[in-house]
Order: structure tokens, then sequence, then C-alpha cells
């Protein structure tokens, strides 16, 4: 408590294996210790019910932060699939959320300054490189651009190791029109 924390983040097991202790959590943490929250929301192996169903419980607790993410692949699975009544992707997610609770949700994505690690195709090149390939990247922010077009707030990024990396994402995020005070 004596550390004030802006925020805590609480994350979302895949195929909602831990949907219920993440709502818990959320609850506890911003009902019985007005801490704000932000709830990942992940997609993978996601029904649109299941989806519905936890925005439902974290509006009914005024949870407005959430985390939209395609998430990981659950346990034992090296490929991600999309469910046949899900979410293909966050974009897909992000456009939900928007079309079925307006502006009650902050929604904030991911963002890869260093690329997404599903689009690291060689790792020996990329690491003599120190970056993803041109066409990757610019793929990369264009559906960046369009996730936040769709109704983002707000984009996060995992941990990079470089932060002229994150500067010049930042540079490039103003380059594709993202607003200014999103990065």
């Amino acid at each position: 408590r004596g550390m004030n924390p802006e925020f805590i983040d609480f994350t979302w097991g895949a195929g909602g294996s831990t949907s219920t202790l993440t709502q818990e959590l959320v609850k506890n943490a911003q009902v019985n210790n007005n801490y704000i929250s932000n709830m990942h929301l992940t997609c993978t192996n996601m029904e649109k019910g299941m989806v519905q169903q936890a925005l439902e419980e974290a509006k009914a607790n005024g949870i407005r932060n959430i985390v939209a993410l395609r998430g990981d692949p659950p346990a034992g699975q090296t490929d991600w699939v999309a469910t046949d009544t899900g979410f293909t992707c966050a974009l897909d997610l992000v456009k939900y959320i928007r079309e079925n609770y307006g502006d009650f949700f902050c929604i904030s994505v991911a963002g890869y300054p260093e690329g997404h690690p599903d689009k690291i195709e060689n790792y020996e090149e990329y690491l003599k490189a120190g970056k993803i390939p041109e066409d990757v990247y610019k793929a990369e922010m264009d559906y960046l651009k369009a996730k936040i077009d769709a109704g983002a707030d707000i984009i996060i990024t995992q941990m990079f190791y470089d932060a002229q990396t994150f500067l010049n994402f930042v540079k490039d995020c103003h380059k594709w029109g993202i607003p200014e005070s999103i990065p």
C-alpha cells in the first residue's frame, strides 16, 4: 500500500483459464482497495459469450480499463487457433468492445517496438540485424493503426532492450497518424 502504484495490471490466461481468478483480483484491487485496475482480456479460444460475460462483470464492478489482446496459445499448444464463434485477433476484440459498450471502457492494445514475437521468422537473422524486416514492420504498424482507428485509447509495450528502438517506434506511430497522446 505504501508504494501507491498508478494502476495494477492483471493478466488473463489463454482461453479464459484464469478468468475467474483475474476477475476476483481485479474486483478486489479496485472495489475493496481503491486501486485502478487494468484487466487483460484475450481472445485466444474465447467464444463471444465468454468475452461478453467478462465485460459485463467488469462493467458491473466499475472496472473501466481493458487490455485487449489476442493472447498466447494455451499451455501445450504451439499454434494460436481462433474458435468458430470467437475472435481472430485483438482488432476484432477492440471492435466488439466499442460496438457493444461504447466509450465505457478505456481500451489498451499492444504495440511492439522490436516486432511481434510471432513475426520473427529467423531469430538468428533478427539478432544480427537488430530489427525485423521493413515489410513486416510496416504491416505491424498498419495493424496497430487499425486497432487505434477501431477505438483503442492506449498503446502498451512489452519490455524492450534498446531505448532508441522505442523512441523510433514512437516517431513511427506519429508518422502512421497515431495521435501523440497515445504512445
